[in-house]
């Protein structure tokens, strides 16, 4: 199952990386610096709230799995709202 969870989070941070992709080549200088510390705040949202999942089940098999888990779920939301705030 970590497997599975760690195959979901790699594709779906390698579809965010081409929206980001995406929008460096559309957006103004100035938009995209402002998602650029957008994109750290979330990255750091990501990482908190992936860590949170991990430690709330102790030491054992299922932290990583949460923590992988965590990860695909929330960027995939960010590859969602992405395109819906800068694509449509």
């Amino acid at each position: 199952m970590k497997i599975a969870a760690s195959k979901s989070y790699e594709l779906w941070d390698a579809e965010l990386n081409k929206i980001y992709g995406v929008l460096k080549q559309n957006l103004s200088k100035n938009e995209m610096e402002a998602l650029k510390q957008k994109q750290r705040q979330w990255i750091n949202y990501r990482d908190s709230q992936a860590e949170e999942a991990f430690n709330s089940v102790g030491r054992g098999t299922m932290g990583p799995l949460l923590e992988m888990e965590t990860k695909a779920s929330l960027t995939k939301d960010r590859c969602y709202e992405l395109v819906d705030l800068y694509m449509k």
